[in-house]
């Protein structure tokens, strides 16, 4: 019975070490100058997020539909492959990659969002050649 108090006790603590934290500001999106994601954004592309990150997706979704063919389609973008990958719809999600990466090269998260899609259907040869790419865009 002891050596079971000491097993939950240490659970407990790990738990609690390892709870989620609150996401600072600068944390809330991957904003980074050198992939065009620097903002300003509308504020439904924060607001959408937000709603990401509390899981709220349905909300989220309205937010960042809302946002797109504005300055922030290419985070509104991301954040609804995000919102598809994680609703359970890949195929939604893949074909609004084709559509995003048909333009150009791709950003990092961008990327890396798309090989989500494709983890998710169950493609990890194209999710593996997606994640070298975004990979390939960071420094160091």
């Amino acid at each position: 019975m002891l050596k079971l108090g000491v097993v939950l006790s240490a659970l407990l603590a790990v738990g609690c070490a390892s709870a989620p934290r609150p996401v600072a500001e600068r944390d809330r999106f991957p904003l980074d100058p050198r992939e065009q994601l620097t903002g300003p954004f509308d504020d439904g592309i924060g607001r959408g997020w937000d709603a990401l990150l509390a899981g709220d997706l349905a909300r989220a979704e309205e937010e960042f539909q809302r946002a797109e063919g504005g300055p922030g389609e290419l985070a509104a973008g991301i954040g609804l492959i995000e919102i598809w990958v994680l609703d359970g719809h890949p195929d939604r999600a893949i074909a609004a990659c084709h559509d995003a990466l048909r333009t150009g090269e791709g950003t990092a998260p961008l990327l890396v969002a798309c090989a989500e899609a494709h983890v998710e259907k169950s493609n990890p040869m194209e999710a593996l050649r997606l994640y070298d790419r975004a990979l390939a865009r960071l420094p160091g």
